[in-house]
């Protein structure tokens, strides 16, 4: 997953409400990657703001408090905790997709090897869905 994301793609991502996700970011919980800078802008989120909305989720269903969550996560934000937490994601993450497109790669070619009437174009096709899911970012 690469980019940005918007509040419904956040929301439906780490299983809360779109209006959860302005509510936390409104009181500091988590901090976008990109500030609304006016009318009609939005803001983006990034890894690091996901693994913010996690924890808070998270922290506040083990009933935690608004202001201790918020310094909880203030605190791993300024320590750089945050910020190795999601390299280590990203790291891991990407060795995963990597190993899933060489194993789908290897079934494809099996396939059409024990199927020699499957057209190129169906392995095509195959190996065109399967990479939509190895890049669908996964929960």
């Amino acid at each position: 997953m690469t980019g940005s994301l918007q509040n419904s793609q956040v929301a439906k991502i780490i299983g809360i409400t779109q209006r959860q996700v302005i509510a936390w970011t409104e009181k500091g919980l988590v901090t976008p990657a990109i500030e609304a800078s006016g009318a009609g802008t939005k803001r983006e989120y990034n890894y690091k703001n996901l693994l913010e909305f996690g924890l808070t989720k998270k922290l506040l269903l083990l009933g935690l408090g608004i202001q201790t969550v918020k310094n909880i996560v203030t605190t791993l934000r300024a320590n750089g905790s945050m910020h190795s937490w999601v390299e280590d994601f990203e790291f891991h993450h990407n060795k995963i997709q990597s190993e899933r497109r060489e194993y789908w790669t290897r079934s494809i070619g099996d396939l059409k090897k024990s199927n020699p009437d499957m057209s190129d174009e169906l392995a095509q096709k195959l190996g065109e869905f399967w990479e939509g899911f190895i890049n669908y970012p996964h929960g």
